[in-house]
């Protein structure tokens, strides 16, 4: 009874000490190294697409885009994530908290997306980013959603009719396991696709399908992309043999 009940309430983390660090000193510091430099700013963005990978390799990338939301108190965040681990169109988790070594995230439920809580337990897409937002977001709710094999059409719709009064994040890497200079080419082909607002254009990236869905939704609302930086795991640690492509933009 208390397994499931604790697994309903408050999501346990599932990739602290291997994607992040588990000591919570050390993490505040990490955290605090890459955002603190970057001047607060007036307005939040209205969306924002966020590498996903181990810290070591993506969260300088990452802070980039986080650096955007230093300043504005935000009350609803969504984020979406690509399914890993799971076959599923789209799942979202019933639990109100996930727990993180900086405490507990404060969660919602975001309707019209069934409950799967089997498909977040090895999750590393959304959790991740949860950190950034308890630094410089501890108010806000997160509306976590995994996506799967979903239309991407479906899920602009289920999500862009609520999501007025939120900040949306897509947690996506690039291309994965290129030679440097392929990803180099791939990636700027993917963004290339985003900046230009192009849902069906070309997309090499595991969080595709919330791109495709984030960029629809942009296009109704003209909202307008920034790359804010690029990068893959060549550059961040140093092996170019096979690596993986990230980038940060926000949507204004």
């Amino acid at each position: 009874m208390q397994d499931d009940y604790s697994r309903h309430l408050l999501r346990q983390p599932a990739v602290a000490g291997m994607f992040y660090p588990m000591d919570r000193e050390e993490l505040l510091r990490d955290i605090k190294k890459l955002v603190d430099s970057h001047s607060p700013v007036k307005d939040a963005p209205k969306a924002m697409i966020v590498p996903h990978a181990g810290y070591a390799y993506s969260a300088m990338v990452a802070a980039a885009a986080y650096a955007k939301l230093k300043g504005p108190k935000i009350k609803r965040i969504i984020l979406i994530g690509p399914a890993h681990h799971a076959f599923i169109e789209g799942s979202v988790t019933s639990a109100m908290g996930w727990l993180t070594p900086l405490g507990v995230v404060k969660m919602r439920h975001f309707k019209g997306i069934p409950i799967d809580e089997d498909a977040f337990e090895e999750e590393h897409s959304l959790e991740v980013q949860l950190p950034f937002l308890q630094y410089l977001q501890p108010d806000a709710a997160i509306e976590p959603i995994l996506v799967g094999d979903q239309n991407p059409e479906e899920l602009a719709k289920i999500i862009g009719k609520s999501a007025s009064d939120a900040v949306i994040i897509v947690s996506s890497d690039l291309s994965h396991y290129m030679s440097y200079d392929q990803a180099e080419s791939t990636d700027e082909r993917s963004i290339r696709s985003i900046l230009d607002m192009k849902p069906d254009g070309f997309i090499d990236a595991c969080g595709e399908i919330g791109i495709r869905a984030l960029i629809i939704i942009a296009k109704k609302n003209k909202w307008k992309p920034t790359l804010l930086m690029a990068k893959n795991s060549g550059d961040t640690s140093g092996d170019k043999g096979r690596v993986v492509g990230y980038a940060s933009i926000e949507f204004r």
